[in-house]
């Protein structure tokens, strides 16, 4: 028997039992139990919840189609076979209700009414686009190619427009040593598992930030250097030769990777912005340096279109420098200031969205000068909150934006949902 064919006898069987019973009630869960129930209709589906006309009939079934024409034959459903002499099991209909869907099971040379044919007709146009319909969603289940990730997610700050860039993202073990020093095992352990993360690895988040203030299109830090950033600003429909300014909040390899592209300058078109204090500690490096060795790569070279800033100086209209050093000499944040809203953008103030915030004074690996890095930590954090004034920072959690609020001794960092939306 065809799948058409059964699921016209499917549709018929069913209005006589509409029409026997007078009212019949149809389960909302209908889906959910057709499909755990070993792909048959539950006899629960006769009489639960709302009663149901002929119109609703028709479309009850034309919701139901992709999975009514997977049925088995009706023979197949109302056969009972012992199992090793043990109790049958318990059919799937009762004697009456099974009278009524099965009387023409065999076959279907019996004459359909004209009302039945109707509404199986009906019916079998409507399924098949539904069936249509889901081949999309079961591709995108799993079951085919997935629909790839955004790298990207743009707020609205007053005029300025803000743009997370997901330049990468990888797990690293061994959280402890690097975002837990001055942490007992049992501190550490407890405050992971009150944030519900494993206290044994962390996940790294690269995420350079693009501010468009309407006039310039202005960058902060580049990357890794493998090619994510040049992704997710095509996302935005921006390529790297529009970027006016080049912002370098701090001079770490995963800051300034990106600076070039195959030996040539990524941003061609920009100029480039970083602190005095900073690019003055790295390029007095001696070769064999890794850090600085990278500088005189990818960063000297450029040394002729770099302007160099200081606390409170200014990079563009609405973005200015806010002085935060202990990372590095002369890391930086930045005061994002849309007329009607501020951001502040922390970079590598906080490492990590749970420990670095809970407990400002354990120690991160990548500090230089740890006691001036918790210091200007505390600072910072203290201002966010009072002030709540969003955030967004390199190594958050993508998108990377959030609020602070003050936790105990510490804080806790609230991700951004659809505030700033556009």
């Amino acid at each position: 028997m065809s799948h058409e064919a059964r699921f016209v006898q499917f549709a018929w069987g069913l209005q006589r039992a509409v029409k026997f019973w007078g009212k019949a009630r149809i389960m909302s869960g209908i889906i959910g139990k057709t499909r755990a129930r070993t792909g048959t209709v539950s006899a629960q589906v006769l009489r639960r919840i709302r009663p149901v006309s002929g119109l609703f009939l028709i479309r009850a079934c034309a919701v139901l189609g992709p999975y009514l024409t997977r049925l088995p034959p009706p023979t197949a459903i109302t056969k009972q076979t012992p199992q090793d002499g043990k109790r049958p099991p318990r059919p799937m209909f009762d004697k009456r209700q099974k009278d009524f869907l099965t009387e023409r099971s065999s076959t279907m040379t019996s004459p359909l009414t004209r009302r039945a044919a109707l509404t199986g007709a009906a019916a079998l146009p409507l399924a098949a686009a539904v069936t249509a319909a889901s081949a999309p969603a079961a591709a995108a289940d799993g079951h085919g190619a997935k629909a790839p990730a955004s790298q990207s997610r743009s707020f609205n700050l007053g005029s300025l427009t803000v743009t997370a860039l997901l330049d990468g993202s990888f797990p690293r073990d061994g959280a402890q040593g690097i975002f837990g020093g001055g942490a007992t095992d049992e501190e550490f352990a407890a405050v992971s598992a009150e944030n519900f993360i494993p206290a044994d690895m962390a996940q790294f988040f690269f995420t350079p930030t693009l501010v468009d203030t309407g006039q310039q299109k202005v960058l902060f830090d580049t990357g890794l250097g493998q090619g994510g950033i040049q992704k997710a600003l095509a996302e935005v429909g921006v390529t790297p030769d529009q970027i006016d300014v080049v912002v370098l909040t701090h001079m770490h390899p995963d800051h300034i990777g990106g600076m070039t592209t195959d030996g040539a300058p990524t941003f061609a078109n920009a100029r480039y912005v970083t602190a005095s204090a900073e690019y003055d500690f790295w390029a007095k490096m001696e070769a064999g340096n890794r850090v600085g060795d990278l500088v005189a790569e990818k960063v000297t070279p450029l040394a002729e279109k770099m302007s160099f800033i200081d606390d409170g100086g200014e990079v563009a209209a609405g973005i200015s420098a806010m002085a935060a050093f202990g990372h590095t000499p002369g890391h930086m944040t930045y005061l994002l200031d849309g007329g009607s809203q501020q951001l502040l953008l922390t970079a590598d103030l906080a490492n990590h969205y749970v420990w670095s915030f809970a407990h400002p004074e354990w120690e991160v690996r990548f500090d230089m000068d740890k006691a001036a890095a918790t210091a200007s930590r505390r600072k910072v954090m203290e201002m966010l909150a009072a002030e709540r004034m969003p955030m967004i920072g390199y190594h958050m959690p993508f998108p990377a934006a959030g609020f602070v609020e003050t936790r105990g001794d510490g804080f806790r960092f609230v991700p951004v949902s659809y505030q700033m939306m556009g």
